[in-house]
């Protein structure tokens, strides 16, 4: 009876932990998370050294294509490629 009494005690922790990692992978909880991180990075971008900043930019974008022009004004961004799905992230909303 002790041995069943203590199997089921791991079996029923085993189940919270699951549904715990259920509710973790919940997308409207993801979704909360990552635009509360996404807020939260702008006063943080707005707050580091401009070397973090540029290391932080690097890290999230893999490419910048712009237009070509004769000055910098008329050189505008064409598209940008980052290292990350947008597409996924348009799904969370």
């Amino acid at each position: 009876m002790v041995d069943l009494q203590e199997e089921e005690k791991t079996i029923l922790s085993r189940i919270e932990n699951l549904q715990h990692l259920i509710k973790l992978r919940n997308k409207t909880f993801l979704a909360d998370i990552i635009s509360t991180s996404l807020h939260d990075l702008k006063a943080f971008f707005d707050m580091i050294e401009d070397d973090d900043k540029k290391e932080l930019l690097r890290s999230l974008i893999e490419e910048i294509h712009g237009n070509p022009g004769k000055t910098t004004k008329d050189r505008t961004i064409k598209e940008i490629i980052y290292k990350f799905d947008l597409k996924y992230l348009n799904q969370l909303n």
